[in-house]
């Protein structure tokens, strides 16, 4: 049996706002620098930007059929038809077309750790390898596939991860330098479509027929769990490092969901039992004390952070800097108060700054207690003020 994780989601309702631009949206991705998403649209052929605002304006327009994408620093990179094209985010210009020949209707994008581009056909059944530094483009996968869509590259074993949107459809891998393709896992979900992956590894798969995301370990080996449904249609998926979101197109209503993966239902989530993550008082106005039982030594990557609803660090503590400073005691380190108790138990006051040390608004956050880049433990936590 499948489990099923509650998370918090963010629909976006585009169809409330005056006009909504959105026209089949086929996938999204996330510009950090502005705070904006930029969203591909099947139908119109354009790609939307929706600021932190939700404000929506026409980004770019004259393309056909826009489907994948891919941001690589200030550079838009999307899928149409049978081109693919790098769009400077900053002037909205298209500065390089690759023309992919035998190419119809070129699908979702991937790149592996050395800027070669993969791109999955749907409609001719077919995945091509594309060097962006040369132009030259070769077919790696030219028959055995059905509706090939969702592609990902997996630097763990240096393959793809490839979704076909066909019924009870396995999850496959495709070998990058001699394009066999194999059967990972039978997931018994209809029509896979879209694929993402965290910061921990786990992949993120959307089931189009059933509106459904579903959440994979980073090696397949455990039943996947049901983190989001009644979806119309979600047909691209992107995590965005920077924050804790995931965004989801939903093709059929013309609209997107933006998906906080660090929550659930309960009112506190601990991976590590042991660690003890509580804030006091809770909710707080201004200051509340952050504790926690260390069980691992601290390293240059142990972080405590502070996230708003959207996903989005406002406040961050490197911890081993913090218990050096303390060196059992109290010390005050940006703005806040930590102080050993003895042991590896460690209470940290926070006083409701950001990181410019300014006050940040009334609503519900999160601190997110973090080593070597995964996720130890996560409180949700509420300023009222």
């Amino acid at each position: 049996m499948k489990n099923i994780i509650f998370v918090i989601i963010y629909f976006i309702n585009l169809n409330c706002i005056a006009q909504n631009l959105l026209n089949g949206p086929e996938d999204i991705m996330y510009h950090s620098a502005s705070q904006s998403h930029y969203i591909s649209n099947w139908v119109s052929g354009s790609i939307v930007c929706l600021d932190s605002n939700n404000n929506q304006t026409t980004f770019i327009s004259g393309l056909t059929h826009s489907h994948g994408m891919m941001i690589s620093s200030d550079t838009l990179i999307v899928c149409t038809n049978n081109y693919i094209k790098k769009v400077d985010i900053n002037t909205a210009e298209v500065i390089f077309s690759y023309l992919v020949p035998g190419a119809s209707r070129l699908g979702h994008i991937t790149c592996d750790e050395n800027g070669i581009y993969y791109a999955s056909d749907w409609s001719v059944d077919k995945i091509y390898k594309i060097n962006p530094f040369t132009s030259e483009v070769d077919t790696l996968v030219s028959s055995g596939l059905t509706n090939p869509v969702g592609i990902m590259f997996d630097p763990n074993y240096s393959r793809l991860i490839l979704c076909c949107l066909e019924d009870n459809s396995p999850v496959r891998a495709v070998d990058i330098q001699t394009g066999e393709v194999s059967e990972i896992v039978f997931p018994n979900i209809g029509s896979l479509d879209a694929i993402t992956r965290d910061t921990d590894g786990n992949f993120y798969i959307s089931s189009w027929s059933e509106g459904a995301i579903y959440k994979f370990d980073q090696d397949f080996l455990n039943t996947p769990d049901i983190i989001s449904t009644n979806h119309n249609g979600p047909s691209g998926l992107e995590f965005y490092p920077e924050t804790t979101i995931m965004g989801v197109t939903n093709y059929n209503s013309n609209s997107i969901s933006l998906i906080n993966l660090i929550v659930n239902t309960t009112e506190m989530k601990i991976i590590d039992n042991k660690l003890n993550l509580i804030n006091y008082p809770n909710p707080f106005n201004p200051t509340t004390t952050i504790s926690y039982n260390l069980t691992a030594d601290i390293n240059e990557d142990t972080k405590l952070s502070i996230f708003n609803q959207k996903g989005q660090k406002v406040k961050e503590f490197s911890l081993s800097l913090c218990h050096s400073a303390s060196h059992d005691g109290v010390s005050n380190v940006g703005g806040s108060v930590i102080e050993g108790r003895g042991g590896n138990e460690y209470s940290f006051t926070w006083n409701g700054t950001d990181n410019s040390n300014q006050p940040i608004s009334s609503g519900i956050y999160y601190s997110v207690l973090k080593q070597n880049g995964k996720i130890l433990a996560s409180k949700k936590m509420m300023l009222i003020k």
